[in-house]
Parts: C-alpha cells; structure tokens; sequence
C-alpha cells in the first residue's frame, strides 16, 4: 500500500464514485483523468515512486511483448467469440460500441481511436485499475494470498461497473477481462508494462477487425455452425 489506511480508502472511493459517475454520463475520459490525477497526489502526499505501481522495466522486454501477445490474441478470441455471444444471450442486452462505430469504414477515425486507445485505455486504465487499486486494496490486508484476491475481484468490479457505457453485457464482459488482466498482473510479477501491452494489443485487434467488420462475420460463422 502507498499510503496511510485512510488515505488509501479515501483516494479508492473517490476513484470508484467518480469513474462509475462519468461512465453513467458516457464521459468515461474525464473519470479516468480524474482518477490519475487523484493517484498523481497520493504519490506526492505519500513521496512514493512510480515504480511502486509496477512501472518497472522488464528483465527480458522480448518475452514480454510475446506474453503479451499471446495473452491478447487468447482474451480477445474468448470475449469475442465466446464471452460477448453468450452474455447477450443471457442479458437479453447488446454490447453497446457507440463510442467505437466512427471506426468502420473511415480509416482516420480508426487511427485516432488506435492512439487514443494505446493512451487512455491501456497506458492510463492499467495505470488506474491494476497498478493503483490492486497495490492499494491488497495492501489494506497486508498484501497476503486473500487481500491480493479481494483486490482482483474488487478491482475487477469496479473495472466493469467503469464501463457501462457499454451496457449491462459490456459490463460484464469488462468487469471478467478486468479480471483476466489483473491474474496476468499479479503471476506477472506485478509488472504494469505486461498488462499494459496486452490491454493495448487487445484493443488494437479489436478495433482494427472492426474497421474490416471481420468481428461480425466471425461470431456469425461461428454461432451459425453451432446451431
């Protein structure tokens, strides 16, 4: 944990209510400026290095951007074939990507949101979600075997409930990659550069097949077969 008890769970709080809030206002962007913002000070108050949230360099950068591929390439063909499929058909609620459409077809949109997606998504998001909360939440158990669980799991809830601008399925597929992202986190070594590749190469795929919309006639050809 960075910093006292009480100022951990208040800095926590903070992040949680206004992420959710701004979710719940389709303004995920400020939320997550806000949060590091809040992460920023606690670090000053606490004169604590960044390296404390996992920003360390890799032993071997090589292995780490392969893991991260693999790791990317098995997440995103789980969720989106598997995960996304069977949660709509139990939500009765489709994912709503409304943020991410302006990407189909123009291929200037897709780049911005490529870019944008490599800084608040996978550099600022990991930051937030897997290097701060899960250090500071296990750290209120003394960084034992059961605080490092909570920490995923809570980490994991919020992560989802971070992302209802997705609708009630995007929360539930967000909230279990949350938690995928924070296991490789954690066996990783508690390293952030491992989650922050994978996070950006899954988000890199994602929108890039969307571009093609080689995403829909995937999960159709899949299902097709199925029934």
């Amino acid at each position: 944990m960075l910093s006292p008890l009480w100022l951990s769970i208040v800095s926590v709080v903070l992040i949680t209510l206004v992420l959710i809030f701004t979710s719940l206002r389709k303004v995920p962007g400020v939320g997550i400026f806000f949060a590091l913002a809040v992460i920023i000070a606690t670090l000053w108050i606490t004169h604590s290095k960044p390296s404390l949230l996992g920003f360390t360099s890799p032993t071997n950068w090589g292995k780490t951007i392969l893991i991260a591929l693999v790791c990317s390439v098995a997440i995103y063909f789980f969720t989106t074939l598997l995960l996304e499929p069977l949660l709509q058909c139990w939500t009765h609620k489709p994912l709503d990507y409304t943020v991410f459409s302006k990407a189909q077809g123009d291929w200037r949109q897709l780049v911005l949101l490529l870019l944008v997606s490599w800084f608040l998504a996978a550099i600022l998001e990991e930051t937030i979600f897997r290097g701060f909360l899960i250090t500071e939440i296990s750290g209120w158990f003394n960084d034992n075997l059961l605080g490092i669980i909570l920490s995923i799991l809570i980490g994991s809830v919020i992560f989802g409930l971070a992302h209802t601008y997705q609708g009630k399925s995007g929360v539930y597929s967000t909230g279990i990659v949350g938690a995928l992202l924070a296991v490789i986190f954690v066996v990783g070594g508690f390293n952030l550069w491992l989650v922050i590749i994978t996070h950006g190469l899954i988000d890199m795929m994602g929108l890039t097949l969307m571009y093609f919309k080689i995403d829909q006639k995937m999960v159709s050809a899949l299902w097709k077969k199925s029934k």
